[in-house]
């Protein structure tokens, strides 16, 4: 048995979705008596094209409209991506900080409790500086 993130999850669920979307839209396509024709643009049903040829566009299409989705999608992810990075670089700074905070309090001969009190308020007062 096998067990799956969510982020898995969620994702599977999407593009279960976006399947059932392009389907729909397919549909909806075929039933109207629209079609896609060569030159991109949506029209009503042309005389030269036979059933395979309008399924064959309104797949490209839909595809096409499903790849500018992931694209998005994708750009979504890398910017959260930096996003993320960004803190983590800003967490690490704040480590180092209370890290040399602690030891100067320590070198002063502060107890741990003290120390770890002013490290902490040090460490709120940077907090709310980035805020404003």
């Amino acid at each position: 048995m096998t067990s799956t993130t969510p982020s898995r999850e969620i994702w599977e669920q999407q593009q279960q979705q976006q399947q059932q979307q392009q389907m729909m839209m397919k549909m909806k396509m075929k039933n109207s008596g629209m079609q896609i024709g060569y030159s991109g643009g949506i029209g009503s049903p042309g005389p030269g094209l036979d059933e395979n040829e309008k399924d064959e566009e309104i797949s490209r299409s839909v595809l096409s409209a499903f790849r500018a989705k992931e694209e998005e999608i994708e750009k979504k992810k890398m910017e959260a991506k930096q996003r993320l990075q960004a803190q983590l670089g800003r967490v690490e700074e704040e480590t180092k900080r209370l890290a040399e905070i602690r030891e100067v309090s320590q070198s002063h001969g502060f107890g741990y409790g003290v120390c770890f009190w002013f490290g902490l308020i040090k460490h709120w007062l940077v907090v709310m500086e980035n805020k404003t």
